[in-house]
């Protein structure tokens, strides 16, 4: 009976990780390396144990590009540490600007 158990969980699993979208993987995974300076398609492949040009492909059939998922993840977590109370230069840092105003350039873009 134990065994049964076993299979049972190992494929309820295997389903629940296939059923996410390529999309929901990588930002996923963004949400973790961004911060780390580590938001490159390459890297997100690798971490995810797929191809790069798999992964390019699979966000284009959602609609998506890795660009357009790096700057959804970078919102996620800038409205997290906004509500964590980090300082400007901090996020600015753990989203990948070289400086605050580059952040606050891209935040009047999406805002004006």
């Amino acid at each position: 009976m134990k065994n049964k158990k076993n299979i049972f969980f190992r494929l309820f699993a295997t389903k629940e990780v296939n059923s996410k979208s390529t999309k929901d993987r990588v930002q996923e995974a963004l949400l973790e390396l961004l911060p780390k300076g580590l938001a490159y398609s390459d890297v997100v492949a690798a971490k995810l144990g797929m191809d790069e040009k798999t992964i390019v492909y699979k966000l284009q059939e959602e609609g998506c590009t890795f660009a357009e998922a790096v700057e959804e993840a970078r919102k996620t977590l800038a409205i997290h540490y906004i509500r964590e109370d980090y300082r400007l230069e901090e996020i600015a840092s753990l989203l990948g600007y070289t400086n605050t105003r580059t952040l606050i350039s891209k935040v009047k873009e999406r805002i004006l």
